[in-house]
């Protein structure tokens, strides 16, 4: 008996199916859930950096992690729902992986309570082992991120080291893009018309700003792109804006 995802054909993009899930379609998840098994499994073997089965904790939360982001999804935000899911099952992972290690240091004490010099000497290498891994995981989030930022601004004829040379050099001159990147982000309208056309709305935008086209222009690039970050699911990206 065929699943009523493959009626729907193999070529049917995911995201439509992710829309139908969160309409209802449970069928369709629990097809969805058993196809991209392989692919969760993978996601969390990478993170671990040691081979994953089905057996594993840290895969029962990979796949509750990609549970999880069926349901979070939006296709508005501009980004793919693969990409997506591996974002939510990292993090998931991560957190996972984050309180395990402060479960096994708790345990490290208590069998070293009686051994005071042993505790001192190991418990900081153990502490900076645990951070170097968060710092490097926090690391591949935003290469990851950075990835998924270039693709996207291909679609608007920009590349990545287009908005790197525009990026103002003065704090002044960034504070001033900044607001002008802020106003389009906080504006529905003008955001639909950047996502839509695929290029900044300069009427409209000039006439709700204080600077003049020729800034505007100048700058075109680097204000996209912080648009494009401001209202996405770029979690790392934003903190750098």
């Amino acid at each position: 008996m065929r699943t009523l995802a493959s009626e729907r054909g193999v070529s049917e993009p995911i995201e439509n199916k992710i829309v139908s899930i969160q309409q209802g379609d449970e069928q369709i998840r629990y097809q969805l859930l058993k196809d991209y098994q392989p692919l969760v499994k993978k996601i969390v073997s990478n993170v671990c950096n040691y081979y994953i089965d089905e057996t594993m904790d840290e895969f029962s939360i990979g796949l509750s992690a990609f549970n999880d982001a069926i349901n979070q999804y939006k296709s508005m935000k501009n980004i793919r729902f693969v990409t997506f899911a591996h974002i939510v099952i990292r993090r998931k992972v991560i957190d996972f992986i984050r309180k395990e290690s402060r479960h096994r240091q708790i345990i490290f004490m208590e069998e070293n309570i009686d051994n005071q010099d042993n505790l001192e000497e190991s418990l900081p290498q153990l502490q900076k082992a645990v951070r170097q891994y968060e710092l490097n995981c926090q690391s591949e989030d935003i290469l990851c991120e950075i990835n998924e930022l270039k693709k996207l601004l291909t679609e608007y004829g920009i590349s990545l080291k287009c908005v790197q040379k525009q990026c103002p050099k003065k704090i002044d001159s960034r504070r001033r893009i900044k607001n002008i990147a802020n106003t389009i982000a906080e504006n529905a309208d003008l955001v639909h018309y950047l996502k839509l056309k695929k290029k900044l709305p300069m009427k409209q935008l000039l006439n709700t700003i204080p600077y003049s086209r020729k800034t505007v222009q100048r700058f075109k690039c680097y204000i996209i792109a912080i648009v494009l970050i401001s209202t996405g699911s770029f979690t790392r990206l934003k903190s750098y804006i």
